[in-house]
C-alpha cells in the first residue's frame, strides 16, 4: 500500500513575526513568537537525581472566556494538562520539546487507554495482556527511533535522558490495585516525556535541515535509512514507526511544544536553540538591558544573533508606563503596628486563580511527600470540620496595575496571610457581605 509523505511548508519561523521585545518582571525578552504565546510565568527545570523530576504535567488554566467555577465542577475541556515553559537548563535541551498540552490522541498512542484495565493474575495486579503488549511495543519503537535519528548528534557527557516508561513499573505485578494504577499513571506521563525527547532527537537530525520551500519533511531516502537503523524485520515496528513520525509532524506543525526562555547567567547549547526555532518550538531570549550582550562569553553565541534587539526596541518598550500598583484595600495592609505576614507578593486576575493553582500542585506534593498519611489525615479532619483551629486565613486585596502591553489600568488581587491577631480584628471589623468563604473545596486527593 503506497504511503503518502507529508511535505514541509516554507520555513517562516523568522519571517512570520518581526523581532519584538517584551518585559518579564525586570528582564527583557526578545522573540519572534505570536504575542498570544507569551509566557506569564517561567519556571525552572528540576535537576535533582530523582527519576520523577519533570515527570508530572501541570493542570492548565481554563481556555479564555470560560467563567470561574468551583474546582471539581470543571467541564471536560477545562481538564487539560501540559508542561510549563522553563528557563534554559544545560543538559536538559530536550525539555522545551515536551508537549505544551498533553494529548493522547496522537497516532502513536492509538489504542492506549488513559484509564487502563487492571487485572489480577499470578504476579499480582497489572495491566491486561493486550494493553501491556501494546505499551511495550510503543515504548520499544520510541526508544529505538529516538536513538536512531539522534545517533549523529553531539551532546555533552552530562546529557540527561528521560527515564523510559517501563522503569515506572507498568510491566510488573503489584500487591494492591492502587499500586498498579499509580504505576500506570506515572508510565503514561513518561510516554509523554519520551515523546518530547523523540521530537528533540528529530530536530537535531542533519538530514532535516531546510532545503527550500518545497523540501519534504520525510524524504524517501531518509525514511529508508531510518528503517535500516531499526535493525528488525517485524512489520509492526515499521507501522508504529510511521505512526510516531506522523505524531512528531503533528506536534511540529501545530507548535505543541513547551518552549524555552534562554537565560544569560549560564552557558547553554545555542545550536540546539537554533534547531528549536526551525522546529516551531517557542523561543524567548533574555537580556539585562540595551547595549549589553552577555552571551558573548559563551561558545557558539552567534546562533543567537537573530535575537539581538536594537536599542530602539528597548526605547519603544520603555515608553510604555511601568506598572505601579495602586493598592486600594478596604482596610490598611498594616494594622495595629503589626506588619503583614504574607510572603506571596504576586498578583492574580481573580482569587480563584490561586485556589486552582494550589489544587494543581497538591497531587505532585502528595506524590513526592514522605508523610503521605499525615496529609490524608489532615484532609479527613478538614472534611469532618471537627478541628479547624489551625486553619489559616488569607485576605485578597484589590489592586490596580498598569498592563505592560496595553498601558491600560487593570484590576488584580494580592494575597495576604494574616496573623491570628490580625485575623480576629479584621473579621470583627469587616462587613459580612465583603467576606468570601468557601466552605468546601473538592480535593484532588481521594480518600478510601
Amino acid at each position: 500500500m503506497p504511503v503518502s509523505l507529508l511535505t514541509l511548508p516554507p520555513c517562516l519561523i523568522l519571517t512570520a513575526f518581526q523581532l519584538r521585545v517584551l518585559k518579564h518582571h525586570s528582564i527583557f525578552l526578545s522573540t519572534f513568537e505570536d504575542p498570544a504565546r507569551d509566557p506569564t510565568v517561567v519556571q525552572k527545570v528540576s535537576v535533582a537525581d530523582e527519576k520523577d523530576d519533570n515527570l508530572f504535567p501541570s493542570r492548565l488554566p481554563p481556555p479564555s472566556g470560560v467563567q470561574y467555577s468551583l474546582p471539581g465542577l470543571d467541564s471536560s475541556e477545562q481538564k487539560r494538562y501540559g508542561y510549563p515553559i522553563c528557563w534554559s537548563q544545560k543538559n536538559y535541551e530536550w525539555y522545551p520539546y515536551l508537549p505544551a498540552v498533553v494529548d493522547f490522541r496522537y497516532p502513536i498512542f492509538r489504542g492506549m487507554s488513559r484509564v487502563p484495565n487492571i487485572v489480577h493474575g499470578k504476579t499480582g495486579y497489572r495491566l491486561n495482556d493486550e494493553q501491556m503488549a501494546l505499551w511495550q511495543n510503543v515504548e520499544f519503537v520510541m526508544l529505538t527511533v529516538s536513538k536512531a535519528i539522534g545517533s549523529g548528534q553531539l551532546v555533552s557527557l552530562d546529557h540527561r535522558e528521560p527515564e523510559p516508561p517501563s522503569s515506572y513499573g507498568y510491566t510488573l505485578g503489584h500487591a494492591r490495585p492502587e499500586f498498579a494504577k499509580k504505576c500506570a499513571i506515572k508510565s503514561l506521563n513518561a510516554f509523554q516525556r519520551l515523546l518530547g525527547y523523540c521530537a528533540y532527537s528529530l530536530a537535531g537530525a542533519i538530514s532535516l535541515a531546510p532545503l527550500g520551500p518545497h523540501a519534504r519533511f520525510f524524504s524517501d531516502t531518509w525514511v529508508s535509512d531510518l528503517y535500516k537503523k531499526l535493525d528488525t524485520t517485524e512489520p509492526n515496528v515499521h507501522i508504529l514507526t510511521k505512526l510516531l513520525l506522523s505524531t512528531l509532524w503533528k506536534m511540529r506543525s501545530s507548535g505543541n511544544h513547551t518552549g524555552v526562555v534562554v537565560a544569560y547567567e549560564d552557558d547553554y547549547d545555542y545550536l540546539a536553540v537554533k534547531h528549536m526555532v526551525q522546529s516551531n518550538v517557542p523561543v524567548y531570549v533574555a537580556w539585562p538591558g540595551p547595549n549589553v550582550n552577555p552571551y558573548t562569553k559563551f561558545h557558539q553565541h552567534h546562533h543567537l544573533s537573530d535575537f539581538l534587539p536594537k536599542p530602539e526596541d528597548f526605547e519603544a518598550l520603555e515608553r510604555i508606563p511601568t506598572p505601579q500598583p495602586a493598592i486600594i484595600p478596604t482596610l490598611p495592609t498594616i494594622r495595629y503596628g503589626i506588619p503583614s505576614t504574607s510572603k506571596d507578593e504576586r498578583t492574580y486576575d481573580h482569587p480563584m486563580d490561586y485556589i486552582k493553582q494550589r489544587l494543581q500542585q497538591i497531587p505532585g506534593q502528595f506524590e513526592r511527600s514522605t508523610h503521605k498519611q499525615v496529609m490524608l489525615d489532615r484532609l479527613a479532619s478538614a472534611r469532618r470540620a471537627v478541628n479547624l483551629g489551625g486553619a489559616k486565613l488569607f485576605r485578597f486585596d484589590s489592586v490596580t496595575v498598569v498592563d505592560q502591553q496595553t498601558g491600560q489600568n487593570k484590576e488584580c488581587w494580592t494575597r495576604t496571610l494574616l496573623s491570628e491577631h490580625d485575623a480576629r480584628e479584621w473579621l470583627e471589623d469587616s462587613d459580612r457581605e465583603n467576606l468570601w468563604y468557601v466552605s468546601f473545596v473538592f480535593s484532588p486527593l481521594s480518600l478510601p
